[in-house]
């Protein structure tokens, strides 16, 4: 049980680490499952033949459409997971092989892009890619 001390230490804490409160930081942090690929949905990005199969395995023979069902359920959790496991591996494996992570392009506005473009012109910036 924590004591009054903890939970004010707890209270502060919680306040300093909610997220983003800028308009553009969190229109940054909006567009991180799109840029790591995992704005879409299950459905779209898994072959619906690998979804049976993990459902027809978590199963396990039942006939039961509410078994079928919450096995479906499952399947589709699973390999969301497994897609974001690989997503943060990828992710990991850029900052290892690079020593930072780079936005691509298309997530800069259109205005930052001109800026960019100009330097890169004249000779401010270097081209990466």
């Amino acid at each position: 049980m924590a004591n009054d001390r903890q939970l004010k230490a707890n209270r502060a804490n919680s306040a300093k680490s909610t997220g983003p409160r800028s308009t553009g930081g969190k229109k940054r942090a909006g567009k991180n499952a799109y840029r790591h690929g995992l704005s879409l949905s299950i459905d779209v990005t898994a072959n619906a033949k690998e979804v049976n199969n993990l459902a027809r395995k978590i199963a396990g023979g039942s006939g039961s459409k509410i078994v079928w069902e919450h096995a479906g359920n499952a399947a589709r959790a699973q390999l969301d997971l497994d897609r974001v496991q690989r997503a943060k591996i990828a992710l990991i494996e850029r900052v290892l092989t690079r020593g930072r992570v780079d936005v691509p392009d298309t997530l800069l506005s259109a205005s930052k892009l001109v800026q960019r473009a100009k330097r890169i012109l004249a000779g401010s910036e270097v081209r990466h890619g």
